[in-house]
């Protein structure tokens, strides 16, 4: 009862969507998570987010431009309706095979040989994120902008193996890719991928995450730390003590 009341009410727990003590949305991420971005993110922030839903409020509240590419139909309408100024797009599975990009996407990323597993249960493989083939144009959405272009990759959608080798291409120098779920085994070789070929850094927070009863993870991976020197966390105990 104590943890209830001293720890998880004030973080809005019990509150019927994800959202704070105030009623404002939160992304579904780890709860450490939450609050490492929120001593962080900076107004002048450009994100693009496979996946949208209350974190799509959260980033529109808080950024300068957000992108948000979603793939069920119904929840996309849903979203058109209450934030009609949202820059929201909608890529069904399959969609356009026709264009060359995304041939030449799903190419190389399959000339490397990730280690891709997959379910006997396609409900299960498409509701974790791993079917990648088949959301190769949702994936590819993010090359329609430029490289470099944002400051924030959040992958929290369909095919996140795909959509990490993409993040990883299009953030820009100082920017963060974050991994929603990577605890789960399966993005592995995606996340070793980043480490070891790409040269990201990673953090990894884990605990609770809105409505849930078991701890989850959620990862930020990075080259510049210079987001950190900006955090408001630590100017608030004092930058300077900490040779930064």
């Amino acid at each position: 009862m104590n943890i209830g009341w001293n720890y998880l009410d004030p973080l809005g727990y019990f509150n019927e969507i994800p959202s704070d003590a105030a009623g404002n949305p939160l992304p579904w991420f780890s709860y450490s998570a939450i609050s490492f971005l929120e001593s962080i993110v900076q107004k002048r922030w450009k994100v693009f987010e496979y996946g949208s839903g209350y974190s799509t409020v959260f980033w529109n509240t808080k950024c300068g431009r957000t992108v948000s590419v979603e793939h069920d139909e119904y929840w996309f309408n849903i979203l058109r309706r209450r934030y009609s100024n949202f820059e929201i797009y909608f890529v069904k599975e399959g969609a356009d095979r026709q264009r060359q990009v995304i041939t030449d996407l799903i190419d190389a990323f399959e000339a490397i040989g990730f280690d891709l597993p997959l379910s006997s249960d396609q409900a299960h493989n498409r509701a974790h994120g791993l079917l990648n083939r088949e959301f190769a144009d949702y994936a590819a959405k993010l090359v329609d902008f430029p490289k470099g272009f944002f400051d924030v990759i959040v992958v929290d959608g369909m095919a996140r193996s795909l959509c990490l080798f993409l993040a990883a291409e299009y953030i820009s120098e100082s920017g963060i890719i974050i991994l929603d779920d990577s605890d789960r085994w399966q993005y592995n070789d995606l996340q070793q991928h980043l480490i070891m070929a790409k040269n990201f850094n990673r953090l990894d927070f884990s605990s609770l995450t809105p409505k849930s009863t078991r701890e989850q993870t959620t990862s930020i991976f990075f080259k510049d730390i210079g987001f950190l020197r900006a955090s408001k966390t630590i100017r608030k105990q004092g930058a300077g003590h900490l040779g930064w």
